[in-house]
């Protein structure tokens, strides 16, 4: 096969299963091993928490996350975010990163909020006093267990992807290793 041949059939393959993949519900990056292509997934999408009004998109934590750890220079080893009911509900952003001071956490949640107030209906829920605000929650094992309570959720494991967003509530109690929630 002429090596335009094989270039024109590489795109058209990674176009069709970027595609599919961009159907189901997935992120993925396109590129190549040597000469072999290669379709890789990086998480997937389209998670909306609503706990009382709020709305929250995936892309939008995601966004807001990324933000706050990059203004903050801060590297976490797993965080993810999900709603806590209380009273008022509130939104925690779970974080493993060792070495880093409870002072920054507490500083990275007070960014992430900052951030999702970008979304009109976070905001107006803030406002209400509905939602309360983000809390930074210190685990040492969240990936581990992490994995456990979307098995129990009823996930199977291979269906259990990385992301930073779940819908379902009450991380905190599932999440062993929590050492404790900053305010």
């Amino acid at each position: 096969m002429h090596e335009l041949e094989r270039a024109a059939l590489f795109r058209d393959l990674t176009r069709v299963a970027a595609s599919t993949a961009t159907r189901w519900g997935r992120r993925h990056r396109r590129g190549r091993v040597g000469a072999t292509p290669l379709i890789e997934f990086v998480r997937r999408s389209g998670v909306v928490s609503d706990v009382c009004g709020e709305k929250l998109a995936e892309a939008h934590v995601t966004r807001a996350l990324d933000a706050a750890t990059s203004r903050l220079g801060l590297r976490c080893a797993f965080l993810n975010g999900g709603a806590e009911m209380a009273a008022p509900p509130y939104y925690a952003v779970f974080a493993e990163a060792p070495g880093v001071s409870e002072a920054a956490l507490a500083r990275l949640a007070v960014e992430v909020d900052r951030g999702l107030h970008e979304s009109p209906s976070y905001a107006y829920c803030r406002r209400l006093g509905q939602l309360g605000a983000m809390r930074a929650v210190v685990c040492t094992t969240g990936r581990r267990h992490l994995r456990r309570r979307c098995a129990r959720l009823g996930q199977r494991a291979g269906d259990v992807k990385p992301g930073v967003l779940h819908a379902t509530p009450g991380w905190s109690a599932h999440l062993n290793g929590v050492q404790g929630v900053l305010f």
